[in-house]
């Protein structure tokens, strides 16, 4: 078996999307299989400290933020055909964003698995309207000519295969629960605004009304990622006034690692139910895991067992978050329902999903 593995992706977000798959490289060696991973990036991606013989970069240069992917995908082409023209492989792995007609094309010559990192695609690219347009017209023909398609939750794509979203050891595990007078709370996204399926506004909207009325606790917001305008559309007045914010920019897992035993409250996705899902398997929880520490979520994600206590499950609407719920849920937070998060982690490791799925390819 030799597989190969395609991504494309930007900066602010693409460096985890990337250390992602550049564990598989180590998990693939220890079953004896040649796995080679293709990265499709800008220039302007920084990848001189990636030392490995298993992963080979194809970068370009666009002149425009217009039609970002498109461009970048285009250019790229011909130099990824060409590398795979020189070897024979068992398994082409394709992640897509999108679809346009260039790609379907690649897609006829190449038969690929397909691999879509965020299904519902179409649900993912509504307000993207080039994107969007180009998904509406060729993902269908894209899925009637796959081998067939890795996705990361249960949706209706013909002949799928689910290969759920995994933990890799790089994660520093938080051993300290004791909530102090103020309130640490993660917010990690690569968009934030009104609307948005993060759902953040639902938090922000309870803890105004909670602020007004109580002095109990103090919050203070670290914020990764690099859209502070986002961010700063939701805030309200009581937050403005009384909430410190410090705005980390975007930052890798690893960097993360630094701060997290300061952290006290994971947000995890609060409206999922805007994307017409109340099932899904995000990266978040996967990291929530990973770090030991307390979040909140609203839709069902696979990744846990809805009668665990590491985590407090909200209603799936639009309505405020209740933030004495929050602060009784952290404040019955201990090293028992930790323990908890660490067994849970042992069904969800990246080990064994790659083993399933390699059972899966060999006895197609």
């Amino acid at each position: 078996m030799k597989i190969v593995h395609i991504i494309s992706i930007g900066v602010n977000g693409g460096e985890n999307i990337l250390q992602k798959y550049l564990n598989y490289i180590d998990i693939y060696k220890k079953f004896g299989l040649s796995y080679k991973l293709i990265v499709i990036s800008p220039l302007s991606l920084k990848v001189d400290t990636i030392c490995n013989n298993n992963v080979v970069f194809i970068q370009k240069q666009t002149t425009t933020q217009k039609c970002f992917l498109k461009r970048l995908w285009l250019q790229s082409m011909e130099t990824l055909s060409q590398f795979l023209d020189r070897e024979e492989y068992s398994h082409i792995i394709l992640r897509l964003d999108f679809i346009d007609k260039n790609l379907l094309n690649f897609i006829e010559k190449y038969n690929p698995i397909l691999e879509y990192p965020t299904p519902p695609l179409e649900k993912t690219l509504q307000g993207k309207d080039f994107y969007d347009k180009l998904a509406q017209k060729y993902n269908l023909q894209a899925l009637m000519k796959s081998k067939f398609n890795i996705t990361v939750i249960d949706v209706n794509y013909k002949n799928s295969y689910i290969f759920h979203n995994s933990l890799y050891d790089q994660h520093n595990e938080k051993n300290n629960f004791k909530i102090g007078n103020t309130i640490n709370v993660l917010f990690m996204s690569s968009k934030y605004g009104l609307d948005e399926y993060n759902g953040y506004d639902r938090f922000l909207r309870g803890l105004e009304e909670y602020l007004k009325n109580n002095d109990d606790y103090q919050f203070k917001f670290y914020i990764a990622g690099n859209d502070k305008e986002g961010f700063e559309s939701m805030l309200l007045p009581t937050i403005v006034q009384k909430v410190k914010i410090e705005y980390l920019g975007f930052k890798t897992i690893k960097e993360l690692n630094q701060i997290i035993e300061d952290i006290d409250l994971g947000l995890n996705d609060l409206g999922f139910h805007r994307k017409g899902l109340s099932v899904a398997n995000t990266l978040k929880t996967i990291d929530f895991l990973g770090w030991n520490l307390p979040f909140i979520v609203s839709h069902n994600d696979v990744n846990v067992k809805l009668d665990q206590k590491y985590f407090l499950k909200v209603d799936e609407n639009d309505t405020a978050i209740n933030i004495e719920d929050v602060i009784s849920f952290l404040l019955n937070f201990n090293s028992a329902v930790a323990k908890q998060m660490r067994e849970q982690k042992k069904s969800i490791t990246l080990q064994k999903r790659v083993q399933d799925f390699i059972s899966f390819l060999q006895e197609r």
